[in-house]
């Protein structure tokens, strides 16, 4: 059997070279990628267009009111109203016009939005 012997320096390169070894390892644990920042900047406010319609007539109704929480607006000669809010905030709106039965709808907008209220005209609602 032969036996080799290493000096210090030798005994220290060899350490050397498995440690360099063992740091390129697949297995050898490494640091998470850093996380990219979103690139995708979401508007800091949406607008909501609201058109109100009689049902079953394309004829816009003029002077509608529509109520954003204590907001109120009434839809111009096309029937549109528009309200100017914070993106990711809950758009509660609620339409009613006279003759008309009331009408509602929430949801959480982040961008903006056109909804259309088709109301029903009281003379054909039954109780």
């Amino acid at each position: 059997m032969t036996s080799f012997r290493i000096g210090q320096a030798g005994a220290a390169l060899l350490l050397a070279s498995c440690v360099a070894v063992g740091c390129a390892s697949p297995t050898a644990p490494s640091a998470p990628p850093a996380e990219r920042p979103s690139t995708t900047l979401q508007p800091a406010t949406v607008t909501l267009t609201v058109r109100v319609l009689p049902r079953s007539v394309e004829t816009p109704l003029e002077g509608a009111t529509v109520k954003r929480d204590a907001e109120v607006g009434h839809a111009d000669a096309g029937g549109v109203c528009q309200f100017t809010l914070r993106a990711g905030d809950t758009a509660n709106i609620g339409v009613s016009a006279p003759g008309f039965l009331p009408l509602g709808a929430s949801a959480v907008l982040m961008n903006d939005q056109r909804w259309t209220f088709y109301l029903e005209p009281t003379d054909t609602a039954t109780n």
